[in-house]
């Protein structure tokens, strides 16, 4: 029976399949003219004749625009859970919203902000380098924040505890969304290697202590069981 629901699902399967990956297909085809339409300042040896041969890594403005194209797949996550919630009883849309809101949250705060998450981040002062605001460092401290903190936040039993969560997880993903204003008011400079490590350790630890303090005892024993697991 399962097996011939599935059969039967196959072609649901791969339209959502098409529709989580045309957010990628678009911008990768399209980075040329989305490039010089929109001032994207990415350099044209990112990226070569055929668009689909990138240079991952190598420009930070690059990596950080192309997070716009994962959008699609929490579109077709969302519309997945949907249908399978019919199947499910006691199933709520607004919680698959939420999920899938959240989810691709980082993913548009960093392409909004690809401006700031440059290669020309790395040089600093008169004859500075470091790593600079690179995309992928604060991409993946961004999804930790935003993913366990908000989701955290929505599911807490307690409506204090929920926006107390909902209000650090928001203020310590701005530390992460605007790292060069912030780094106006910093004893050291976030830019250069030390700094970059110590800017996001300190943002990490400050978020930690206060999922551990709020969030709900079934999120932290997710988080402790797949501790565990790495161990």
């Amino acid at each position: 029976m399962i097996i011939g629901l599935f059969k039967s699902m196959a072609p649901l399967f791969i339209l959502l399949a098409l529709v989580a990956f045309s957010g990628l297909i678009f911008v990768s085809y399209y980075l040329d003219e989305l490039n010089d339409r929109f001032d994207l300042n990415i350099p044209k040896e990112a990226y070569e004749t055929f668009n689909f041969k990138f240079s991952f890594g190598s420009y930070y403005q690059l990596n950080a625009i192309m997070n716009f194209s994962f959008v699609t797949v929490f579109i077709a996550l969302f519309i997945l859970l949907v249908i399978m919630g019919n199947f499910v009883e006691g199933y709520s849309i607004t919680t698959s919203a939420v999920i899938c809101i959240v989810g691709a949250i980082p993913f548009v705060g960093m392409g909004l902000r690809h401006r700031t998450f440059n290669d020309d981040s790395r040089f600093y002062g008169d004859d500075g380098y470091g790593i600079g605001y690179s995309p992928n460092y604060y991409f993946a401290v961004s999804a930790f924040v935003c993913w366990f903190g908000y989701i955290s936040a929505y599911f807490s039993n307690s409506i204090m505890n929920g926006a107390i969560l909902f209000i650090a997880t928001t203020f310590c993903y701005s530390w992460l969304l605007f790292p060069d204003k912030y780094n106006k008011y910093l004893p050291f400079e976030n830019r250069s290697d030390y700094g970059c490590y110590l800017y996001l350790g300190i943002i990490a630890v400050f978020f930690i202590i206060f999922l551990k303090s709020y969030a709900p005892p079934s999120i932290l024993e997710f988080i402790s069981s797949r501790g565990r697991k790495f161990r």
